[in-house]
């Protein structure tokens, strides 16, 4: 299919993307962990639209990005501001879109099950 090559573009460039974070972020922070498993959920309320798969990861975790000790989780994703799905929309719109995305699947998750920030 001539689909299968642009699709594989696409995760190339955000391994890419996370693999390049994640050597710079070697440089200034500590334990940091490409794909980390998030803890099973167990008796917490989260809101809904928050992921509550087993086997849910987040791109990369770091200790030291905002304090010595924190745990922080990043998420890395490519946005393609001129694609047909996004070509109307404004760029700062398009951004919103995306970290309100990410924020309502994993920042409560990550706030109350790991302890963490997002």
């Amino acid at each position: 299919s001539k689909l299968f090559p642009m699709m594989k573009a696409v995760v190339s460039t955000q391994s890419t993307g996370r693999d390049t974070l994640s050597n710079f972020l070697d440089v200034v922070c500590k334990d940091v962990v490409r794909e980390p498993p998030l803890l099973p959920i167990t008796n917490e309320d989260l809101p809904r639209g928050t992921t509550l798969k087993n086997d849910a990861r987040r791109d990369i975790s770091c200790r030291g990005f905002y304090t010595p000790l924190d745990r922080t989780f990043l998420d890395v994703r490519v946005l393609h501001p001129n694609s047909p799905s996004n070509a109307k929309k404004p760029l700062a719109g398009m951004y919103k879109t995306h970290e309100n995305e990410k924020k309502s699947k994993y920042m409560h998750r990550v706030d109350q099950v790991e302890k963490g920030n997002f």
